[in-house]
C-alpha cells in the first residue's frame, strides 16, 4: 500500500536532489547564468570550517556540487536542532576566480552581500547564492547552496492520532494477528456473537462467517506458520487453517506462549509443550505460565536456530514477572536479570514488539540501522498500568527506558492485552529520481484493554520519524 511521507507531517528532510537557487526573474536568470564549459568560474570543492560549538566534525559534512544544475548540498541532512545560521565556508574554485555570497539577513531577512571569510546565514528558505566571476570580470556563475538540517527529531517515534476504529463499533473482546500475508481479527460483540475480519492492510477489514467455541479466550489468538491457535476456557486448543471453521486439536492447555514456526508452544499440567510436535519438559524455575506479552520469533548471525522472546507474567507463586525468556526451540533460558542487567517492571499483560533504531556515525554523519526491542504497558502489582516505554538493543538482556522521543503521547492510555502489527508500507516522493519510493515498517497498536477492563475501540499507527525520510542514493 502506497502511502505519502505527509501522514505524519514528517516531510524532514529537505531534498538535495531538488535545491536550487532563490527565485530569480528571466533577466536575473540571464545575467547570473554560468556556463559549464567556462572551468574559471566553477567551484570544486565546498565544506563548512570546524565549530565544535555547533557540532562535533563538521568540517566533515560532504556536500555534493552538480556542476550541470548549479546546485551543492549536504544529502544527508545535518542532525535536528543543529544552527546553521553563522557557519563560514570553504569554497575552492578553478583559477584565482572572485566568490560573492548572497545571503539573507539575520536582521531584518533582506538579501544582503558577503564574502566567503564572512559568517553565512543558511537558514533562508531556499539556501543561499554562491557567485563565480573569472579573473578577467568576463564571465560569472551562481551556484544555489543549501545546507540541509532535520525540521523533525528523526529518531521520535510519530504516532498518527486518527489510526482509526476496530472493525466493529460494538466490540468488547478482539486480538488481531498476521495470518499468511493477511490480517485476521477475532472478536466478540457486546451480544457474545463470535465475529471475524480480514483485511491486507490492516485499516480496511471485510467480515468472514465464522463459528469458534463460546468459551474460546481470544486473547489466547496465534498465528503460526499454517494454522491459527486458540486456547478455551476448559483447556482445550482449538485450530483452523482458515480463521472461519475451527476444531479441536488437543486439551489439557492452561497457557499460549506463542508460535515457534509451525509450532505453538505453552503450558499443560505444570510443564512446557509445543503441538503438534509433542515435545515438553520442566518449565524453569521463576518462568510465568501465565499472562506474558506475546512471544516473537526471530533470527541472527550467531544461533544456529531461530530464537523466540517474551517477557512478564505471572509465575506459579503467582507472583508477577520483570524477566524476559528465551527459547530455542529446545529449552528455555531465563535473559534478563543477571550480573546487573537492568530489568522490566514486574508486570502482566505486557506489549512487546521488535522495531529499529539508528546510530549515526559522528565521523561521516551516516547512519546505521539497529535492531531493539519495545516493551510497554501492562498491570503492576499494585493494579496500576505502566506508562514507560522501555526498549532492548542486547534482544532482552538489558532494559533501559526509552528516551523522551520514543515515548507515548498522552493520548494513548496505557493498557494491556493489545495487538501488536508490523505492517510494511510504500512511502512515495514527487522527486524524479532513482529512488521514488521505499518500504517503511508502521506499528499499528490495536484494542487493548484498560484500568476498568473495557476494550480500547481504537487503532493507533506509529512510525519512527527516521524510517520515513528519502534514503540516500
Amino acid at each position: 500500500m502506497n502511502k505519502p511521507i505527509s501522514k505524519f507531517i514528517i516531510l524532514a528532510l529537505a531534498a538535495g536532489a531538488g535545491l536550487t537557487s532563490c527565485n530569480k526573474t528571466e533577466e536575473e536568470e540571464q545575467a547570473y547564468a554560468g556556463t559549464i564549459t567556462s572551468t574559471s568560474t566553477m567551484v570544486t570543492g565546498f565544506s563548512i570550517k570546524a565549530n565544535t560549538k555547533v557540532m562535533k566534525n563538521l568540517n566533515k559534512v560532504f556536500f555534493s556540487i552538480d556542476q550541470v544544475k548549479g546546485e551543492i548540498y549536504n544529502a544527508d541532512s545535518l542532525p535536528w536542532g543543529t544552527d546553521v545560521r553563522k557557519l563560514v565556508a570553504n569554497i575552492t574554485t578553478k583559477g584565482e576566480s572572485e566568490v560573492s555570497i548572497v545571503m539573507p539577513s539575520l536582521t531584518d531577512g533582506s538579501m544582503v552581500t558577503v564574502t566567503p571569510s564572512d559568517s553565512i546565514n543558511f537558514t533562508g528558505k531556499d539556501g543561499i547564492w554562491l557567485r563565480v566571476t573569472s579573473p578577467d570580470g568576463s564571465r560569472e556563475r551562481t551556484y544555489g547552496v543549501k545546507v540541509n538540517v532535520h525540521t523533525v527529531n528523526p529518531d521520535s517515534l510519530q504516532w498518527d492520532l486518527n489510526g482509526g476504529k476496530l472493525p466493529d463499533p460494538g466490540l468488547v473482546e478482539q486480538q488481531t494477528v498476521e495470518f499468511k500475508g493477511s490480517y485476521i481479527c477475532l472478536a466478540r460483540n457486546n451480544t457474545h456473537d463470535a465475529l471475524a475480519f480480514t483485511s491486507t492492510d490492516a485499516e480496511n477489514w471485510s467480515p468472514l462467517t465464522v463459528d469458534f467455541p463460546a468459551d474460546a479466550k481470544i486473547n489466547s489468538l496465534t498465528a503460526a506458520e499454517s494454522a491459527l491457535y486458540m486456547l478455551t476456557s476448559a483447556g482445550a486448543i482449538v485450530s483452523s487453517t482458515d480463521a472461519q471453521n475451527w476444531s479441536e486439536a488437543t486439551t489439557g492447555w492452561s497457557h499460549i506462549y506463542g508460535a515457534y514456526g509451525d509450532r505453538i508452544i505453552g503450558v499443560k499440567d505444570g510443564k512446557w509443550i509445543d503441538y503438534p510436535a509433542g515435545n515438553s519438559g520442566e518449565i524453569p524455575e521463576g518462568m510465568p505460565v501465565t499472562g506474558t506479552s506475546r512471544m516473537w520469533t526471530f533470527t541472527n548471525d550467531w544461533a544456529i536456530s531461530p530464537q523466540a522472546l517474551f517477557i512478564g507474567g505471572v509465575n506459579a507463586d503467582g507472583n508477577l514477572s520483570c524477566d524476559a525468556w528465551g527459547f530455542d526451540g529446545a529449552k528455555w533460558m531465563r535473559l534478563s536479570g543477571y550480573l546487573g542487567a537492568r530489568q522490566l517492571p514486574a508486570a502482566e499483560g505486557m506489549t512487546l514488539f521488535p522495531y529499529f533504531t539508528f546510530r549515526v556515525n559522528t565521523q561521516n554523519f551516516l547512519s546505521s540501522r539497529q535492531s531493539m526491542w519495545i516493551a510497554m504497558g501492562g498491570k503492576l502489582a499494585d493494579g496500576s498500568f505502566n506508562k514507560t516505554v522501555y526498549i532492548s538493543l542486547d534482544n532482552g538482556v538489558n532494559w533501559l527506558e526509552g528516551s523522551e522521543s520514543l515515548q507515548l503521547p498522552a493520548e494513548i492510555a496505557p493498557r494491556i492485552y493489545p495487538s501488536v502489527l508490523l505492517v510494511e508500507e510504500t512511502l512515495t516522493s514527487r522527486a524524479i529520481r532513482p529512488i521514488t519510493s521505499w518500504d517503511a515498517p508502521y506499528i499499528h497498536l490495536i484494542g487493548g484493554y484498560g484500568t476498568y477492563g473495557g476494550l480500547f475501540n481504537e487503532t493507533w499507527i506509529g512510525v519512527l520519524n527516521r524510517l520515513t525520510f528519502k534514503p540516500l542514493q
